[in-house]
């Protein structure tokens, strides 16, 4: 699970938290205002979960949360929440059963490696992020 405690203004856009990168990782970042989740499957294969509905300007708390099949390799459900509301899911069809790229590490608030995926219009995070908690579990 990641929580993003967020100030933006309205479209806002750009990174909130990137691991790995163009063969391989994930990104959760807006688009426009809209709280975005893409995994990157190897660079083969991309799976997206979105908000339906984009952020107003002022302070959101945006949730991601991922519910694996179970096991390594597996995949899972995603869904996106804002202040509470659940406002997005969707099928993540794999995962990568071990690590990411090791050249392309994580990024807060940015994407400095390659891309995981198309940001639109920033990398950069085009709000406040007052505070990110990535939360696992087994």
């Amino acid at each position: 699970t990641m929580t993003a405690d967020i100030d933006v203004p309205a479209g806002a856009s750009g990174e909130i938290v990137a691991q790995g990168g163009r063969f391989g990782g994930f990104s959760y970042f807006l688009n426009n205002g809209t709280p975005t989740f893409v995994y990157n499957y190897l660079g083969r294969e991309s799976f997206t979960v979105a908000s339906t509905q984009a952020l107003t300007a002022g302070k959101h708390i945006v949730v991601y949360d991922f519910k694996s099949d179970g096991g390594p390799g597996k995949g899972g459900v995603g869904t996106i929440t804002i202040d509470g509301k659940k406002t997005g899911e969707g099928r993540i069809g794999r995962t990568q059963p071990g690590v990411f790229s090791v050249d392309d590490l994580a990024d807060v608030g940015t994407d400095d490696g390659t891309p995981v995926t198309n940001y639109g219009k920033s990398r950069r995070f085009t709000g406040t992020l007052n505070k990110v908690t990535i939360t696992t579990r087994e």
